[in-house]
């Protein structure tokens, strides 16, 4: 017999024996293996809504109602509401009893004298 024959009739014998099934003990240890080499599942990150994509370059809400307080007290005190709403009754005396110089003019009026060029 040559070893071709030899190959040949392990071959015939392979083909028409049933293929041995692996153990569930085989099959768990592998199962287990790969679920040790799997990378971490990635965390979703939900997509930002419109209005904070919209905010964002300006800080997000906290920059938005920032924005808004600080116009707000603009108009406020610009259209000259600050002097009447914003004086303390006695406040005045107190200070001119502290101090030596007595200032007659308002808060507005002092910011204009100093930016008068001159």
């Amino acid at each position: 017999m040559t070893s071709e024959d030899h190959i040949d009739g392990l071959l015939r014998e392979a083909k028409n024996s049933p293929s041995p099934l692996p153990s569930t003990d085989l099959i768990s240890r592998v199962l287990a293996d790969a679920a040790g080499l799997m990378p971490a599942a990635a965390e979703v990150v939900p997509k930002p809504r419109i209005w904070a994509r919209w905010l964002s370059p300006i800080g997000g809400m906290g920059g938005a109602l920032t924005l808004a307080a600080c116009a707000g007290f603009g108009v406020f005190a610009g259209a000259g509401f600050a002097d009447e709403m914003l004086a303390i009754p006695g406040l005045d005396g107190v200070l001119a009893g502290l101090t030596d110089f007595t200032d007659s003019t308002t808060p507005l009026e002092s910011l204009s004298l100093l930016m008068t060029e001159g």
